[in-house]
């Protein structure tokens, strides 16, 4: 009987653990929020866990603070995002950029807590 339980609650935590996974990259593209989608490919998935494991996936997931960055990290993406392709205009919207969040950091779009949230609610339907 134990054991019939334990593999039935394996079974749900995994099933969830899917459907958390699959929220979370919905939201991901849905926001907007993809650049190179790298993000997207660089994530393991357990039996009970989605974790991404691209550096920035916190600051999307979280946003920041403000506080100093370097604007060059943020040229491959001006480049790209933006479709700059001067690279003194790169260099300088990247520095206006740098500077803003420098200043006021930014919001994230918390797309993983969403993905627990819509995924318990669509897991409590069924």
């Amino acid at each position: 009987m134990t054991e019939s339980i334990d593999k039935i609650t394996e079974e749900i935590i995994q099933k969830l653990t899917l459907l958390i996974f699959k929220e979370s990259q919905d939201n991901l593209i849905n926001d907007g929020s993809l650049d190179t989608a790298n993000i997207l490919r660089d994530v393991d998935v357990g039996k009970d866990f989605v974790h991404y494991k691209a550096p920035y996936a916190d600051i999307i997931d979280k946003g920041r603070g403000p506080g100093k960055i370097n604007p060059k990290v943020l040229e491959g993406w001006v480049r790209r995002k933006l479709g700059i392709r001067n690279e003194a205009q790169v260099r300088a919207v990247a520095i206006k950029i740098a500077n803003k969040i420098r200043a006021r950091g930014f919001d994230g779009t918390f797309f993983m807590e969403r993905a627990i949230e819509s995924s318990m609610f669509k897991f409590k339907e069924k």
